[in-house]
């Protein structure tokens, strides 16, 4: 398995992950079950991360992808060297 297909498993399992978490906090946010302790804004305020942070990681994947498209000549390292 490439490095590639390491990291696009990784990323969507990622993605994945954060789809149940936000589904999750929401669902608690709408029953109303969140609000034991902490204000209702601060729960508010996680889903909105939660949010961002998979929109983060959809464009990891997306970049992931579009490495994966490259002829492998084209293939730049960190550095800039190609590899």
């Amino acid at each position: 398995m490439t490095l590639n297909e390491r990291a696009h498993d990784k990323i969507c399992a990622k993605i994945f992950a954060l789809e149940w978490e936000v589904s999750d906090k929401q669902k608690e946010i709408d029953d109303g079950t969140a609000t034991r302790f902490i204000p209702i804004d601060l729960h508010k305020s996680v889903l909105k991360s939660m949010k961002r942070e998979k929109e983060l990681y959809e464009y990891i994947l997306k970049l992931i992808l579009n490495e994966h498209k490259k002829p492998y000549n084209d293939r730049k390292s960190v550095s800039g060297e190609t590899i």
